[in-house]
């Protein structure tokens, strides 16, 4: 009897310690590698996670819808990218697939393995084929984005987002530019007729209605996107990168202070980039007072730090690391960009850190 109250025990410890780690994640693409070369490229992701893992990262962030619109991934959905042989083989078994390549290496290391959505961005040829959907400033001005106020461009990336987990062995998704890409956006034809039907006026960049609006069309697609990844598997988790702080959101009308608060949203990953300690200093303040106020709140804010920011050292970003570390209210960090981690001076100050 007492050996299995030890193990109960030993087990129970596991797991609460397990709960309770710090994230150690890196955002990391390939559209640096030349993929046309699968063994050269093989080769590549190789080394890059064999780095990944000496310097302690448990998580890993990869982009599988780039902002053009193209997929590293072998998608129904949306059109491959262009150097690999996802378009010059005509044979799908023999495809190169990416995404099922990083996640074979991320098992072995252990490492979380989540595929990053470029939500509503869209520099190719996706609105070149629908330039209804593009996203408008007042005067006209076209975005190479998508208006979240159309229901086509939701239901896409919705599907797009099931697509991914039920065809790959993965630990959840992220949803990132999930926002405006700034606030003179908004005036799709079909978001002006929205708005007017729902306030009775005429959009205006400088009415908080309008304001109001363009937040709740972003706020209501995370719902849906952790709706339908939950529906799909309860255990699969959700996070969202997001500007700075909430403050800061609020120029792409990001209304995550409020995001805190999503029933199934499991993390929000916050893009704090600077190289400067005393901003970084205001923007942990900011994010940790959202946990801080939300007791109830579920959702994890894990800091996200820009090594590729100009004029970054890696004594800067340290001194940023450990500050985030040492919030009782943040559950870990994310570096950005992982190439940059990849730099002699930058893995040599963290290959022997842990959080």
């Amino acid at each position: 009897m007492k050996k299995l109250i030890l193990v109960l025990f030993l087990i129970y410890s596991f797991f609460s310690f397990a709960d309770d780690k710090k994230v150690n994640a890196m955002w990391y693409n390939v559209y640096q590698i030349n993929l046309a070369n699968i063994k050269e490229a093989k080769s590549q992701i190789d080394l890059h996670f064999r780095a990944m893992n000496e310097m302690g990262i448990n998580t890993v962030f990869f982009m599988v819808k780039s902002p053009n619109g193209r997929a590293y991934y072998n998608s129904k959905i949306l059109k491959p990218v262009l150097n690999n042989d996802f378009v010059s083989n005509k044979n799908s078994e023999n495809r190169f697939d990416v995404l099922e390549y990083v996640i074979k290496k991320s098992k072995e290391y252990n490492m979380e393995i989540y595929p990053y959505i470029n939500v509503f961005a869209e520099q190719g040829y996706y609105l070149d084929e629908n330039p209804k959907f593009a996203e408008k400033d007042s005067k006209g001005k076209i975005y190479s984005w998508t208006s979240p106020a159309i229901e086509d461009v939701q239901n896409r990336a919705l599907s797009i987002i099931e697509e991914i987990i039920k065809n790959y062995n993965v630990n959840g998704i992220q949803l990132d530019r999930i926002r405006y890409e700034d606030t003179s956006a908004g005036f799709n034809e079909q978001s002006v007729i929205s708005y007017k039907s729902a306030y009775g006026k005429e959009p205006s960049v400088k009415d908080k209605d309008f304001t109001t609006y363009r937040k709740q069309l972003i706020t209501d697609f995370v719902k849906k996107a952790v709706s339908k990844v939950k529906s799909i598997n309860p255990n699969m988790k959700v996070s969202v990168a997001v500007f700075h702080s909430p403050k800061t959101a609020e120029n792409v009308l990001q209304d995550f202070g409020n995001w805190i608060n999503i029933d199934g949203l499991d993390a929000i990953y916050t893009m704090s980039y600077t190289n400067k300690v005393e901003n970084f200093k205001q923007f942990l303040t900011d994010n940790s007072a959202l946990i801080e106020n939300n007791n109830s709140t579920k959702t994890k804010i894990i800091i996200g730090v820009g090594s590729y920011y100009v004029n970054m050292t890696p004594e800067i970003l340290m001194e940023q690391v450990k500050l985030a570390v040492a919030d009782k209210n943040i559950s870990g960090i994310c570096y950005f960009s992982a190439y940059n981690m990849f730099e002699d001076s930058f893995y040599n100050m963290f290959k022997n850190y842990r959080p």
